[in-house]
């Protein structure tokens, strides 16, 4: 048993992985990470399955919520190489509690 779900994967080239490195995702990756995770959750399943890899997506979703909807105003965010953003709460909220 993996202790990470299929559903927190994210498919990213070595540079921008690298560059994200431990940040948190701003609210438009939030968003692209919802969607794909709403819209392929039999084929994420399916997959996990083959693989024996956990499919835990409501505890993903559960684990975003925790730590997103609790960071602190000052924290930045990794919208792209070199570029973060604050923390946009309503943006978060809409995405997470929708």
């Amino acid at each position: 048993m993996s202790a990470f779900a299929i559903e927190n994967l994210v498919v990213a080239d070595g540079r921008c992985n690298g560059d994200e490195r431990a940040f948190l995702a701003a609210p438009d990756h939030v968003g692209r990470w919802l969607g794909r995770n709403r819209q392929h959750a039999s084929a994420l399943a399916d997959i996990a399955a083959r693989a024996s890899w956990d499919s835990r997506g409501e505890r993903t979703l559960s684990v975003a919520r925790a730590i997103d909807l609790r960071l602190p105003p000052t924290t930045k965010l990794w919208q792209q190489a070199g570029r973060f953003v604050d923390v946009d709460r309503k943006s978060l909220e809409a995405l997470l509690v929708a």
